[in-house]
């Protein structure tokens, strides 16, 4: 269903817990998981950055898929092979300490 509405109904792949992979033609800078729960209930998450995708390959290990992921996403790809996907992931989980003047303030 959500396949169709994206231009894409075929996923790129599953990994060892069975959550399938998508890069739909309409969103193609983003990946796309799905980690089936039930018989109907299917849980979507979208990752469009290549820091959180290439995270997502990380997560993977040494899964086929991994490389899958990697060739569908060589931006993220490079990310990892020189170690600022970590980087930029926490930069903007504490952007609040990069942004500013750079002067510490006391208490």
């Amino acid at each position: 269903n959500f396949g169709n509405s994206c231009g894409r109904t075929i996923s790129i792949g599953t990994d060892e817990s069975s959550r399938f992979y998508w890069k739909f033609d309409s969103d193609s800078e983003s990946l796309f998981v799905s980690n089936r729960k039930g018989d109907m209930d299917n849980d979507m998450h979208r990752y469009s950055n290549p820091e959180s995708i290439a995270s997502v390959i990380k997560s993977l290990g040494k899964q086929p898929m991994a490389n899958v992921l990697k060739n569908a996403f060589p931006q993220s790809a490079e990310l990892l092979s020189n170690g600022m996907w970590s980087n930029l992931l926490q930069k903007r989980k504490f952007r609040h300490l990069f942004e500013g003047d750079g002067s510490e303030k006391d208490d």
